[in-house]
């Protein structure tokens, strides 16, 4: 008797355990923390919903999320317009424990200046050698360099034009020297292959500061020091493999 009264026990609390866990399932409308694929549906909505209007051929590609101390959620994607990057286009979905969601951030949108084809195959060899002969040659500070020239990272991206009227296909070039620490970037135009601008990129962190944050309250963060000058410095372009 005593064994069928600890079994009835047993099933009853484990039935109680099943429904709870249903009742907070069923009450928690919070997509799953990570879910990017879920908050990156809503983009456009969000958007439109501000009277944004949305670029032909958008797609939208996670970079990453982070939670505050409030535990609202900032989900960050990256804007592509043709499958093609589009410099400083990042939108921001902020995910509340309330379950709202809202957005933050500039999407690309305007006239985009297409060429004739979409590049293909653009990062090979032959393409990184030519790059090399246009740098070398129309920078001859280069020229003198004891090392080879090197190139870290070659991709395409959607950039604004100089007047902000238009958006031009343009090759980013990451470059270095065989043995050096210093880094360089280089923008070519890529329907006319001219080379727009080349400068440094290198960042040296060489003191740690405190600034205050809008979502993690007090961050140590890497400064550079300029004299009795310290600036924080943030120097990076996502490649998209």
């Amino acid at each position: 008797m005593m064994r069928v009264i600890i079994r009835k026990f047993l099933v009853f609390q484990v039935l109680i355990m099943a429904v709870c866990c249903f009742a907070v399932k069923a009450g928690d409308n919070r997509p799953l923390s990570g879910n990017s694929s879920a908050i990156g549906l809503n983009i456009n909505q969000l958007l439109t919903n501000q009277g944004e209007q949305i670029q032909q051929g958008t797609t939208w590609e996670f970079i990453n999320v982070e939670t505050d101390l409030t535990d609202t959620q900032h989900y960050r994607f990256q804007q592509f317009i043709d499958g093609v990057l589009v410099e400083n286009a990042i939108v921001i979905v902020h995910e509340k424990p309330s379950a709202n969601l809202e957005i933050s951030g500039f999407p690309a949108k305007g006239l985009f200046m297409k060429p004739a084809s979409m590049p293909e195959n653009y990062n090979s060899i032959s393409q990184q050698n030519r790059f090399k002969e246009l740098i070398l040659r129309t920078n001859p500070e280069f020229r003198n360099h004891s090392q080879e020239i090197v190139i870290d990272s070659l991709f395409v991206l959607w950039s604004r034009t100089d007047d902000q009227s238009a958006y031009k296909l343009k090759y980013r070039i990451i470059f270095s020297f065989h043995n050096d620490l210093h880094q360089h970037q280089a923008t070519v135009d890529y329907s006319t292959n001219q080379l727009e601008n080349v400068f440094e990129k290198s960042c040296f962190a060489d003191v740690a500061g405190t600034a205050q944050t809008v979502y993690h309250g007090n961050k140590s963060i890497p400064t550079w020091s300029d004299g009795v000058q310290f600036t924080l410095k943030k120097y990076h372009q996502r490649k998209r493999n």
